[in-house]
């Protein structure tokens, strides 16, 4: 089985690998930063993901949902190391298939084995119906947001990410900083190229893009 860690710790990385080793020697473990230019296809070609929920630049549900996008049966679990409930819904909405305490490694294995039979845990979908639900959620924003003007130039997957959570947001940067796991001026500079790239001047402009299309 080949496991693909994402966490951008080295000790908390070493951490779980050496206990993964100790109570599964047949896992081949491989981790990654959560920086790689191609993070989201290297975990597309793994047996499952262990994904930190703080990664900079982009978030673990950032990650996740990028990866459930294109990838109907890998099965994620996310990590952290504050209390879950913070990640909860948005990783559950990224697609993950459960969710655990990076200091509770005793329930690791059995975690992994659960997933790996296409299982969850509660509260969450399996990769194919995740998959499933993240398609049509984009049909509908398409449908939804149809007139919007083509940008001049394409946004990076971290403006991506910006510009989605702007729908719900605003131009509140800390609101979106703190979903992000960045800092509200890195946000700002976010939503400055995105106001540039559709050539509307300002972040309040871009909500009104989305609010009117136009």
């Amino acid at each position: 089985m080949h496991l693909m860690m994402v966490e951008n710790d080295p000790r908390a990385a070493e951490n779980i690998a050496s206990y993964l080793r100790l109570q599964c020697p047949n896992i081949s473990i491989h981790t990654l930063r959560g920086n790689e230019h191609d993070v989201v296809t290297q975990c597309d070609g793994s047996d499952i993901v262990l994904l930190d929920m703080h990664l900079i630049p982009q978030s673990g549900p950032a990650i996740c949902r990028q990866l459930r996008t294109i990838n109907d049966h890998t099965p994620v679990l996310g990590m952290t190391c504050i209390a879950m409930e913070h990640y909860l819904d948005e990783i559950t909405a990224a697609g993950a298939q459960g969710l655990m305490q990076k200091e509770q490694l005793a329930y690791l294995p059995k975690l992994i084995e659960l997933l790996i039979q296409d299982g969850t845990t509660r509260g969450f979908r399996t990769a194919r119906d995740a998959h499933a639900a993240i398609m049509e959620a984009t049909r509908s924003g398409e449908a939804d947001h149809g007139t919007l003007p083509a940008p001049r130039n394409p946004l990076t997957p971290q403006e991506q990410e910006t510009f989605a959570l702007m729908r719900q947001y605003g131009a509140d940067s800390a609101t979106i900083a703190a979903h992000m796991g960045l800092s509200a001026s890195t946000v700002r500079g976010y939503m400055r190229n995105i106001a540039a790239k559709y050539g509307v001047g300002s972040p309040k402009n871009v909500v009104r893009l989305l609010l009117n299309g136009r």
